[in-house]
């Protein structure tokens, strides 16, 4: 009888702890900007802003695991992604995308900045042929403390424009 209470309250242990790591690392939303084209951006739990920290395999493995999770949370679609403003803490104006589609598709994007030439660059698929259903992406190339339009396009293997996002 006594080692069935034992592991009776063993078991509950493990499941209180369980619904405490589920439930305490829950993630809050901020906004991209304070206009109607605003997209929510995600915001990762316990960030750090000190140079030694971030650039630590440590510190880099727990947001990389963060993001893993939240890619497995939600089914993050081309006109819902999940985006991360400088998920990592080593680029600023760097937005983290991620997003599936039905279909095998090519995306490309466009930052747009008042008084500055538009940069476009056509992401990369990590496949042979460049199209792919997964879309995991680094948007980089912003200017800091001015505002930004991203566009993101979608383009289909014949070289048609699918969607676009911006």
């Amino acid at each position: 009888m006594h080692k069935l209470k034992k592991l009776i309250l063993l078991i509950l242990s493990i499941s209180i702890a369980s619904l405490y790591l589920m439930f305490s690392n829950s993630t809050e939303i901020e906004a991209s900007s304070n206009d109607n084209n605003s997209i929510n951006y995600l915001k990762l739990k316990n960030k750090s802003t000190s140079l030694s920290t971030i650039y630590s395999e440590k510190y880099q493995t727990r947001i990389h695991n963060q993001i893993n999770k939240q890619k497995k949370l939600n089914n993050y679609t081309f006109q819902h992604p999940l985006l991360i403003r400088n998920p990592y803490g080593t680029n600023t104006t760097a937005v983290y995308m991620y997003f599936k589609t039905t279909e095998e598709l090519q995306a490309s994007y466009t930052i747009h900045c008042n008084n500055y030439a538009d940069f476009s660059q056509t992401l990369n698929s990590n496949t042979l042929c460049g199209y792919t259903t997964e879309h995991e992406y680094l948007l980089i190339g912003a200017i800091p403390n001015q505002t930004n339009t991203i566009t993101v396009t979608l383009t289909n293997k014949q070289g048609k424009v699918v969607d676009t996002l911006s």
